[in-house]
């Protein structure tokens, strides 16, 4: 059986190259897994976030719909009425005074 012809030491040296790319893979791998791990929490809580807007937006959602229901019950749609009315008695009490004081001025 024939010998290799490499001697140990070089095979050893043309071993070191491989194991410090191996070492470094391995130390590139470590800090991706540390990465992906902070992204997974960074995620996280971003998703618990997004569930408290969301909880926070309903909830205002449904004080708008209680104010909307509030300010067309008949109670103010009464006050409205109510201020028209008044408006328009007040346009017309002007109108008839006007029309009054055309009458009793002495005319020239």
């Amino acid at each position: 059986m024939a010998r290799l012809p490499y001697a140990s030491g070089n095979v050893q040296a043309s071993v070191r190259p491989l194991e410090d790319e191996l070492n470094e893979t391995l130390k590139r791998l470590s800090d991706a897994r540390r990465n992906i791990a902070g992204l997974v929490q960074m995620s996280d809580g971003l998703a618990s976030r997004l569930a408290e807007a969301l909880a926070c937006l309903n909830v205002a959602q449904i004080e708008i719909g209680d104010l909307r229901e509030r300010c067309s019950e008949p109670s103010i749609l009464g006050i409205k009425l109510v201020t028209g009315q008044r408006d328009y008695l007040l346009r017309e009490s002007q109108r008839l005074l006007t029309n009054l004081k055309k009458v009793t001025e002495p005319q020239p």
